[in-house]
């Protein structure tokens, strides 16, 4: 075993002793680290210093905008799942550094506007945001999203009108609006002309609501549980 080596699994031992996971990435091929707990913000330094890292997946983590700086280092980035951050916008520029990232999982954000910092990576393939609440700036930069083939936007207490935004999606194949007070507005999909699956339970899709989906020629499935559903809607 190289001196290199010796370092890296130093480094995953010392990580292991504070329930941070370091294991090998099968999907991506290079590294993925996890954990999640108050406590996380202060590892950082420790797990930007690890190679080939192309996942992270940090739920309920304390990580804020100086634990971040360590973690952009990471240029290899394809998959970024976390929750319960202390980052702030400025913490978030950094994103922009992913360009390769495929797959962004963010939940429970204390703060607005973050969306314009992971908008227009080119190779973002699946976007899933719950819990957050999303403003004017995360909704523009919705259309910059072009490449989206996974867009789950869940119990963002989206409206009808905000749904406008997602007509830049030409190329999603599977959608999640549940648990949003939509009515309708749903013909913005139209455009979508690969999109085979929807998840619109616990919605508040009305008779027009349903109309409109007969625009999605390509629908093959679809969830409503938790609607109340008018027969005379069909």
């Amino acid at each position: 075993m190289t001196s290199s080596n010796t370092n890296q699994q130093d480094l995953i031992d010392q990580l292991a002793k504070h329930l941070i996971e370091v294991v090998p990435d099968e999907e991506f091929g290079g590294m993925e680290v996890r954990g999640g707990f108050e406590g996380v913000n202060a590892l950082c330094p420790l797990i930007g210093q690890l190679n080939r890292v192309t996942s992270l997946d940090f739920v309920k983590a304390d990580i804020d905008d100086t634990g971040f700086a360590h973690l952009f280092k990471y240029r290899e980035i394809r998959s970024f799942r976390f929750s319960c951050s202390r980052i702030t916008q400025l913490g978030l520029s950094g994103a922009r550094a992913w360009l390769h990232l495929k797959r962004l999982e963010i939940n429970m954000l204390p703060e607005s506007g973050f969306l314009k910092h992971f908008a227009a990576l080119p190779g973002l393939e699946e976007l899933a945001i719950g819990s957050c609440d999303l403003d004017e700036t995360d909704l523009a930069s919705l259309a910059h999203c072009e490449n989206v083939k996974v867009l789950s936007l869940q119990n963002c207490e989206l409206d009808n009108l905000d749904l406008e935004n997602l007509a830049c999606f030409k190329n999603l194949q599977k959608l999640y609006l549940n648990n949003n007070p939509i009515r309708r507005g749903l013909r913005f999909a139209a455009a979508c002309k690969h999109l085979h699956f929807a998840n619109l339970s616990s919605t508040c899709l009305d008779r027009e609501g349903f109309r409109e989906l007969s625009f999605l020629e390509e629908l093959r499935e679809l969830c409503i549980s938790q609607v109340h559903i008018d027969a005379e809607a069909f």
